[in-house]
């Protein structure tokens, strides 16, 4: 809730000096970095040579580490210093994690069982449910945080180089008409084009290798209709395309809509 945490975004690279005296005044301060495995070498220089000196500056400093390397490599972020990995995602674990640095209940030196019984070994956690993608929306008005809609999350496939379907082997997608009301929303705050992330745009509204172009086509017909929107960005990146799904049926639902 408000009254328990403050949040305060940096808009930095981690190799950027960043003037963090304002945080000085919390009692416990927590920092939170999301970390994909080209950004490694820049993360090992910033904990190796700038973080015990920051730390030194506060009265409780945490800090917690996601994001596909860590998800990959849990032990490695531990090893650098970081005080908590967490693996796969992370909305619901992050709230239990400050829950038990609030509470008193969790331990820098050992960790804790959290209630859903996601503790894995020390310090490391990876929920044991998985998120419902229509609680979550994939902005936030209040930090003017904007970014492509995530559709879908998960991967049937375990293609060497990516972890997506190491970590998710289920898909889910969000509600079209959820989607249509996000959507709707940020063209009424600013924006006249999307984008959507997803590890298989033409995966839309499928479970299966099969595709539904019947989904696709609801989905974007739908989001046609926004006045605001002019372009659409479907199937690029961060929505990619498995070649093996691009058939005449899918290509005759989604090119009517997109640019």
């Amino acid at each position: 809730g408000e009254d328990k945490y403050e949040l305060i975004i940096y808009r930095h690279q981690l190799y950027q000096p960043f003037d963090y005296s304002s945080l000085q005044k919390y009692d416990m301060v927590v920092f939170g970095f999301s970390l994909m495995t080209v950004q490694m070498k820049d993360f090992r220089e910033f904990m190796q040579e700038r973080y015990p000196l920051i730390k030194s500056k506060f009265r409780k400093l945490v800090s917690i580490a996601g994001g596909s390397h860590v998800s990959a490599r849990p032990e490695e972020p531990i090893s650098l210093g970081v005080d908590f990995a967490v693996v796969s995602e992370g909305e619901l674990i992050l709230f239990q994690i400050l829950e038990g640095l609030l509470n008193g209940t969790l331990s820098l030196e050992n960790g804790f069982d959290l209630s859903d019984q996601s503790f894995v070994r020390s310090r490391i956690y990876s929920p044991t449910t998985w998120v419902d993608m229509n609680t979550f929306p994939p902005f936030s008005e209040t930090y003017r945080l904007f970014g492509p809609i995530e559709i879908t999350r998960g991967c049937i496939y375990s293609c060497k180089y990516c972890q997506t379907g190491s970590m998710f082997k289920r898909l889910r997608h969000a509600d079209p008409d959820l989607i249509y009301e996000w959507l709707k929303r940020l063209s009424e705050i600013k924006f006249d084009k999307c984008w959507f992330l997803s590890p298989n745009a033409l995966s839309y509204g499928s479970n299966t290798a099969k595709t539904n172009p019947e989904a696709l086509q609801y989905l974007l017909s739908k989001l046609k209709t926004i006045k605001n929107i002019k372009k659409i960005y479907f199937g690029i990146f961060p929505s990619e395309v498995r070649p093996e799904y691009v058939t005449r049926d899918v290509l005759k639902a989604v090119k009517p809509y997109i640019s």
